[in-house]
């Protein structure tokens, strides 16, 4: 009777574990924007429960396309857009930077080519991918300095092939984290 006692202990002990995986995976997700915030200012994943597991959402293959994909629908949607048009292509409520996005065309693509082949990707890289793509006040909605765009897709980039980004990254995204 003993061993059965311990073998059902051992079972709820991994159920438990699992549960709390899941409780702490959807807790991320919920609380996602604020946690890629934390992530992409260098925040690693063990600094909490909460950023390991939204490191693990960032760094799976299906988000890393998704948001790829993403990116490379706005480059699309920069290059088609009509020039001089009375009013740029509006995502999400907000207006993109056509020009500014027109000249990041080549950073931006080297962007989405590295969250589909960055191995092992790294979570701060996606955490600044998404909230370039994603953040309403990224440079690439919000009027910033003409090479902004630029700037920051190259530094993403950096950050996804594990490279330190440089000093460029933090111009318009310290001013916006506050």
């Amino acid at each position: 009777m003993g061993g059965y006692a311990v073998q059902w202990h051992a079972a709820l002990g991994r159920v438990g574990g699992q549960v709390r995986l899941l409780a702490a995976s959807c807790s991320a997700r919920a609380h996602r924007e604020e946690l890629d915030g934390l992530i992409a200012d260098g925040a690693g994943p063990s600094s909490s429960r909460l950023c390991e597991a939204r490191a693990r959402q960032l760094v799976g293959s299906r988000y890393r396309s998704a948001l790829a994909s993403e990116i490379e629908a706005l480059i699309e949607l920069a290059g088609a857009a009509s020039v001089g048009a009375s009013s740029p292509p509006t995502l999400s409520l907000v207006d993109l930077q056509i020009d500014e996005a027109r000249a990041a065309r080549s950073q931006l693509s080297k962007v989405a080519e590295a969250l589909r082949s960055a191995d092992p990707p790294v979570a701060r890289g996606v955490a600044l991918a998404t909230l370039l793509v994603r953040d309403g006040r990224s440079p690439l909605y919000v009027e910033n300095a003409p090479d902004d765009v630029q700037l920051a897709a190259t530094a993403t980039t950096a950050a996804l092939i594990g490279s330190t980004p440089g000093s460029d990254m933090p111009r318009w995204w310290a001013s916006n984290r506050q």
